[in-house]
């Protein structure tokens, strides 16, 4: 499980454990025995167990972030949360927050989307402020689905936890 712990994919512990049983005495034969290197399924089966344990189920993942909310919180990171239909989840830290206060976020603001994320094939979006140095981040979005009703949801958090978020303005002229 450190393997998961340190961020490695399945497939990636699996070559990693590979190298490290390799290293070891006689190393070359105990590739081939199941004493050291697992099945393929069993460290996929023992990534999910990982992820379940630190994430929470993939079908609630509100529970599991409501948990650590205070933790954010504490490192200055702001979450929040709209369970309702469509849900929707903000996420800005303090590097984004300081983007808010920029000449920049209030004339051009745009976004990206990446669409189907993880298993409850939630988007993540972008919003960013273009600046002479390229884009900035000003908050990342996760949420249901790429209906207008779902970023209305996502741009509305927004606007109601900063709602002079967009260089001290609440109106953008472009976005």
């Amino acid at each position: 499980m450190e393997y998961y712990a340190e961020g490695s994919s399945p497939a990636a512990a699996i070559q990693l454990h590979a190298s490290n049983v390799e290293l070891m005495e006689d190393g070359r034969e105990k590739l081939g025995d199941g004493h050291y290197m697992p099945l393929k399924q069993t460290a996929y089966y023992w990534h999910r167990l990982f992820r379940q344990l630190n994430y929470g189920p993939p079908t609630k993942p509100f529970e599991t972030l409501k948990n650590k909310i205070d933790l954010y919180k504490q490192n200055g990171v702001t979450v929040v949360v709209r369970e309702e239909s469509p849900w929707a989840i903000l996420i800005v830290t303090p590097v984004m927050r300081r983007t808010h206060d920029l000449f920049w976020s209030k004339n051009i603001v745009f976004v990206d989307t990446s669409s189907t994320c993880d298993s409850t094939s939630s988007n993540v979006t972008l919003m960013l402020t273009a600046t002479k140095a390229g884009a900035i981040p000003m908050a990342v979005f996760l949420h249901e689905g790429q209906s207008t009703e779902s970023y209305a949801t996502a741009f509305d958090l927004f606007q109601k936890t900063y709602p002079n978020g967009f260089g001290g303005e609440t109106v953008r002229y472009l976005f």
